[in-house]
């Protein structure tokens, strides 16, 4: 939702502005989240990612860190 709303706001952006975002979580409901760490899951978050920017490339991909269980 984040994305959607900054890409309402912002795009289309400008040429020196860099699009960073972060994966590597799934959001499961309110304020549920679970780690998505798998290569697959990783380039699903990726390309969702690119669409809700509206954007060909991610300047910035993040990976939080996940605590093991």
């Amino acid at each position: 939702v984040a994305e959607q709303l900054i890409r309402k706001a912002l795009h289309p952006y400008a040429d020196d502005l860099v699009v960073a975002t972060k994966a590597g979580l799934t959001r499961q409901g309110p304020d549920v989240w679970t780690p998505g760490g798998r290569p697959a899951d990783l380039r699903q978050q990726a390309e969702l990612s690119l669409r809700n920017h509206g954007v060909e490339r991610i300047d910035q991909m993040q990976r939080p860190r996940v605590a093991p269980p």
